[in-house]
């Protein structure tokens, strides 16, 4: 899967999940910030990326990832890294 195809899909999800306006998940766009993601969402995201991306998982070295995911694009590195080492 292309850089490109994942965070296509990583939008997809944000929108349809969180109720986010697609036209504000850029690249740069942050999750606190810009997004308005609370603590509650993010561990929800955590999980959402687990059951959409089989390769990434929610615990182990993963889940200390997580607390250092602060944008869109972050998020599309992160899942896309685990994507293209399968």
């Amino acid at each position: 899967m292309t850089r490109t195809e994942v965070g296509e899909k990583i939008r997809e999800l944000l929108a349809r999940e969180f109720k986010l306006d697609a036209a504000l998940l850029v690249e740069g766009a942050t999750l606190r910030g810009s997004l308005g993601m609370h603590s509650i969402q993010l561990v929800s995201l955590a999980v959402l990326l687990e059951e959409t991306f089989p390769e990434v998982e929610a615990s182990g070295d993963d889940f200390d990832r997580y607390a250092t995911l602060a944008s869109v694009g972050d998020v599309i590195d992160f899942v896309h890294e685990r994507v293209g080492a399968r």
